[in-house]
């Protein structure tokens, strides 16, 4: 036999079985539960909550702003405008958030079924219910389907609500 150079049969195979444990370790780091891609998309919704609900607090900071008395619903502006219903009161808080989140995204104060504007929450780890406008919010540059929904509380805290789902961000438990 003739002294031969070259690859084994033997050497391709651990080559190519080491390979495949390389590639196996990386997809299963990659996806999944805890993986990469999962963790980041989770790190990016909390970012975004977290800088939605700033946004919102800094809006709702601006109509107690304007307004005299700091119940909910407000009674008396200080531009002046006295309004007579619950209805026109809760407009112009609505047009005033709105006038501010503008330059931020798309916000806007929700009504419920029945034209009212004041909500009841139960928060996590309570059993006591608190008054709270619903609102909508988009950043601006984010798609349609990343509307989220907040609950400014009496308490002038914002409250994420993700209704119907397990997002773990979630903090209202009941809405009514």
């Amino acid at each position: 036999m003739k002294n031969q150079k070259g690859i084994t049969l033997i050497a391709i195979v651990i080559t190519v079985i080491v390979m495949l444990v390389l590639a196996g370790t990386a997809i299963t780091l990659s996806i999944g539960d805890n993986g990469v891609i999962n963790k980041t998309e989770k790190a990016s919704n909390k970012s975004y909550i977290a800088e939605s609900k700033s946004v919102i607090l800094e809006g709702w900071a601006y109509v107690l702003s304007q307004v005299e008395d700091k119940e909910m619903p407000f009674t008396k502006y200080i531009e002046g405008v006295s309004p007579t219903s619950e209805k026109e009161k809760n407009k112009l808080a609505e047009q005033l958030l709105k006038s501010y989140l503008k330059g931020y995204g798309n916000g806007t104060l929700i009504p419920d079924a029945n034209n009212n504007f004041v909500y009841e929450i139960r928060k996590k780890d309570t059993t006591s219910y608190i008054k709270a406008y619903k609102v909508e919010f988009l950043n601006k540059g984010r798609p349609e389907s990343e509307k989220k929904v907040f609950y400014i509380g009496i308490d002038n805290k914002v409250y994420y609500d993700a209704p119907g789902t397990t997002d773990e961000l979630d903090e209202i438990i009941e809405v009514r």
